[in-house]
């Protein structure tokens, strides 16, 4: 009889936040190591269910390819600003300047796509693994669309159209 051990938790970002595990406890593997990566090829030769079972356990995931042969395959980040000059997204990590995580940069204003500013906490991540990315990255959460501020109801039904 084998028993599991709990993984470590760390300290709760706020009073009433959750507690989260230590990632590497959580999603295994190496400090500093990237997560599984799968081609979407042999994804969609596997079928629905080894998709889901791989999104399904809550653990990241890449999925190289994944928009090879759909609407979108080869956008880049100026082709997004251009196509949904009024869409609004966020920048990560910004809990400082944005502790709500609201949508307020517009994603037509292109300066964004070579904007290179750390974000909150960058050093101490730093410290913890040298490879971790310094930057903080911008966010289109299309998935929120029900929270009103990715854009107005012309940006969500072209991206719910394009990625159909």
């Amino acid at each position: 009889d084998q028993q599991q051990s709990s993984p470590r938790k760390l300290k709760p970002l706020c009073e009433g936040c959750l507690e989260e595990p230590v990632e590497v406890d959580y999603f295994g593997g190496t400090v500093g190591a990237e997560p599984p990566r799968v081609q979407w090829a042999d994804l969609a030769d596997a079928g629905r269910e080894a998709f889901e079972q791989l999104a399904g356990a809550g653990k990241v995931l890449i999925i190289e390819n994944a928009s090879m042969g759909g609407a979108m395959a080869g956008w880049s980040c100026e082709r997004l600003a251009k196509e949904f000059p009024e869409a609004r997204m966020r920048r990560e990590y910004d809990w400082v300047t944005n502790p709500d995580d609201r949508n307020l940069q517009p994603m037509g204003q292109s300066s964004w796509v070579n904007e290179k500013t750390s974000g909150e906490e960058s050093k101490d991540r730093l410290r913890q693994d040298k490879k971790a990315p310094p930057f903080a990255p911008f966010y289109w959460g299309v998935r929120e669309h029900r929270n009103g501020d990715i854009g107005n109801k012309k940006v969500v039904k072209r991206i719910r159209e394009l990625i159909a």
